[in-house]
């Protein structure tokens, strides 16, 4: 990567004023060397996203598993239609939606506010 980063002509370097990239090490600090903190170096917005996504999965898996351990199974049963609407990848939920969610982050303040942060 740095190879070809120093292949670009010197006065087109210039006009570089970001390089976007992935979260691989070796893309980030070739750009780095190439042209230090001249130009900056941002993480396109798929692989944060994945990352994120991958952090809320996990918490949702967590506390669904405390909820079915503290909640009567008729109770935890009740929640299934919440459970399914955020096992889908969503950007936003419309308002019914949020309703249906209701109840389960009633359960589980710290999901409501990892939901929050993800899909509003």
């Amino acid at each position: 990567m740095k190879a070809f980063l120093l292949s670009i002509p010197k006065k087109l370097h210039k006009t570089i004023i970001a390089v976007c990239t992935d979260m691989y090490d070796g893309y980030i600090n070739a750009a780095k060397e190439v042209f230090g903190k001249k130009v900056a170096v941002i993480i396109d917005r798929f692989h944060v996203a994945k990352l994120y996504r991958k952090s809320l999965i996990s918490l949702r898996k967590k506390e669904l598993k405390r909820l079915k351990k503290i909640l009567s199974a008729e109770k935890y049963q009740a929640l299934k239609p919440a459970i399914a609407l955020l096992c889908h990848k969503k950007e936003f939920m419309a308002e019914e939606e949020k309703k249906i969610v209701a109840p389960l982050f009633q359960h589980s303040a710290l999901l409501k506010v990892a939901y929050q942060a993800v899909v509003n």
